[in-house]
């Protein structure tokens, strides 16, 4: 052995080095940990923008079908020859009728065989379905005029409500040929005695999913399919079309490609059942290694119109986003793979220094040791600089959604314009039902844009939001309800307030924003059988406030208390209350921008409890001043 060293300081020198060895092993697990955690908190955001986008499209399409249904369902020649398909069954027992159904049915099939044509052509109709009522009993298939007569109560549940409800549903639906986006209207006919409009059954236009997408495909640079659950097809569908469907299945998924964007979903789902045995039927995102790349795939459930009205129905099928994410993948094997050979350099510089300690003595160790030290320092500096690019992804997201609205809205100011040119100008010349149904398209423009303005502000919340201040709570309060003085007044309602509101930290506008939506959410929505009572109360909890407004309106119908923050979700989707159905989700967002959390629940005496928490001005300054204290 070195006189230099004796037995004693080689002992301490090897438990330095295993000491040092677990450090810089402790630290490259932590930063991979970290650097994992970000890249699915990112996966995690886009697969909600994806949900999102879905959700959109697939409404934008439902309300296209119920525009061409209302239209047609409109004609008055159609009307009358309905009526007297309508006549003809009732007289000829029911069913498909006879003779003269035939003949009223033929009738009707060459009145509307033009506007088919137009209608395949330029929107991708797929269906157009005339039905009896009550229920739902075929009369007429434009779409294949030889199937009629069959009785479809337990699979058109649109159709069933249309007529039992007597006003426009929508909705996904499996057929008894095929799935799709349905829109139907009931029909009404005008009674030669009376002049009355008399219900006599529904009009039903559809299209399929794959313009639904394809369209999301063209705008999310990801290939979009939609599966259906075996069992549920070869329930619903005839059997002369099931089996060639069914033949078809995906092996342990047990569904059928109903539309796909790209080839190779079969692929998909089967590496994804593989690698994580998770059910396609919900939420999920997934990071999948492949033969020299890897997949980024995210699943959603797919609820059809019956699932959507009793929320105790299981989805009938799944909808799956993916994407080749090789890049991202091998991105971040590439930084983990340098942070590796960086923590063995590191290793090997420290223990040089601890040598150098032990032969050169203290001087030249403390040099080595800021020497570690610089480069522990550059390494965090490389950390925050990886934080800061995950939020640059981020605000790129909330950008897309803003650019997606923003270019929607030229488009549908030049439809509004000229849809509200045209009434001006054919005002003298229309009758009482076309300048209904053209002032009818004028106001569905108007609510459209008012959607796109939501979203606007729903992605605006984070991308131009102002830096929190301080800010009087009460003051907050008192602007709002300001704001909302007409309306409040309008409804009798009696609003009260606790005393000693605390200072928040916060955005002013937002904030104030905030409570002026819940609180008019509540005079929204409600009792018409008692004057509106809120009261908004507080409780401090942890450095923050704990708000509450309690209402004693119509209350968040069952199950629905988390579906309420989701946008274009409203309490009353037959449209009894104006709104878009976002402003839920913009306070959600706003909440969440300042590190709160809000819920919905419902009281027993009825009526609903918002609680939502906000940063309290104090404490924020508090532990700022222990930060400062720590660093001097």
């Amino acid at each position: 052995m070195s006189p230099m060293f004796g037995s004693r300081p080689v002992g301490v020198l090897l438990v330095l080095a295993a000491l040092v060895a677990l450090l810089d092993g402790a630290m490259l697990a932590t930063r991979y940990e970290v650097a994992r955690r970000d890249r699915d908190r990112a996966l995690a955001e886009q697969a909600r923008h994806l949900r999102d986008s879905f959700h959109l499209v697939m409404d934008q399409t439902e309300r296209t079908m119920l525009s061409i249904a209302t239209l047609v369902a409109g004609d008055r020649e159609v009307q009358y020859l309905f009526q007297a398909g309508v006549e003809a069954v009732a007289a000829e027992g029911g069913g498909a009728g006879g003779p003269l159904t035939a003949e009223m049915r033929a009738a009707l099939l060459q009145k509307v065989a033009p506007a088919w044509i137009d209608m395949q052509h330029w929107f991708h109709v797929r269906q157009l379905h005339f039905h009896l009522a009550p229920g739902s009993t075929s009369f007429l298939r434009v779409h294949q005029p030889d199937r009629f007569g069959d009785g479809m109560n337990a699979v058109r549940h649109t159709v069933v409500a249309a007529n039992a409800e007597v006003r426009p549903q929508a909705g996904f639906e499996t057929g008894r040929i095929y799935s799709g986006l349905r829109g139907v209207v009931p029909v009404f006919a005008r009674d030669d005695q009376t002049g009355a409009q008399r219900h006599i059954g529904a009009l039903e236009a559809g299209t399929s999913l794959d313009m639904v997408v394809a369209t999301l495909d063209q705008r999310l640079d990801h290939g979009v399919a939609v599966l259906l659950d075996g069992g549920h097809v070869g329930d619903t569908v005839f059997d002369s079309f099931a089996g060639p469907i069914l033949a078809s299945a995906i092996g342990r998924c047990g569904c059928v490609v109903e539309a796909a964007s790209r080839p190779g979903v079969e692929d998909v789902v089967a590496r994804v059942v593989a690698a994580s045995g998770q059910d396609l039927k919900r939420d999920g995102v997934h990071l999948i290694e492949t033969d020299g790349g890897a997949l980024a795939v995210t699943h959603m459930p797919l609820r059809d119109f019956a699932g959507l009205r009793d929320a105790a129905l299981p989805p009938v099928g799944a909808v799956v986003f993916w994407r080749d994410a090789s890049a991202l993948q091998a991105a971040f094997q590439a930084d983990r793979a340098r942070e590796a050979v960086g923590a063995v350099v590191a290793y090997g510089v420290v223990m040089l220094a601890v040598v150098a300690a032990f032969r050169f003595g203290s001087r030249r160790f403390r040099d080595q040791l800021a020497r570690k030290t610089a480069e522990l320092a550059q390494a965090a500096a490389l950390l925050s600089a990886k934080s800061a690019e995950l939020e640059r992804s981020n605000r790129e997201l909330a950008d897309f959604a803003h650019v997606v609205s923003h270019d929607l809205q030229e488009p549908l100011r030049s439809v509004s314009g000229f849809l509200t040119l045209a009434r001006r100008r054919m005002r003298g010349q229309m009758d009482a039902d076309t300048a209904g149904y053209v002032d009818m398209a004028v106001n569905g423009s108007q609510r459209m844009a008012r959607m796109i303005a939501d979203l606007l502000a729903l992605s605006r919340v984070n991308t131009q939001g102002r830096e929190p201040e301080p800010v009087a709570g009460g003051d907050l309060i008192a602007e709002a309800l300001g704001n909302l003085a007409i309306a409040v007044g309008e409804a009798g309602a009696r609003v009260t307030v606790a005393d000693g509101v605390p200072v928040l930290l916060g955005d002013r506008s937002q904030l104030v924003r905030l409570f002026q939506n819940l609180i008019g959410n509540a005079l929204k929505y409600r009792d018409p059988a008692r004057p509106p009572e809120i009261a908004v109360t507080w409780r401090p909890e942890a450095g923050m406030a704990c708000f509450c407004i309690d209402d004693n309106g119509v209350g968040v119908p069952a199950g629905q208390a988390e579906a309420i923050f989701l946008p274009f979700r409203r309490l009353n989707p037959d449209g009894a209350a104006a709104g878009t159905g976002m402003g839920l989700a913009i306070c959600r967002r706003i909440v969440a921008r300042h590190g709160g959390v809000i819920t919905a629940v419902p009281l027993e005496a009825g009526g609903t409890r918002l609680t939502f928490t906000l940063p309290l001005a104090a404490a924020a300054a508090a532990a700022a001043a222990v930060v400062e204290r720590e660093a001097a």
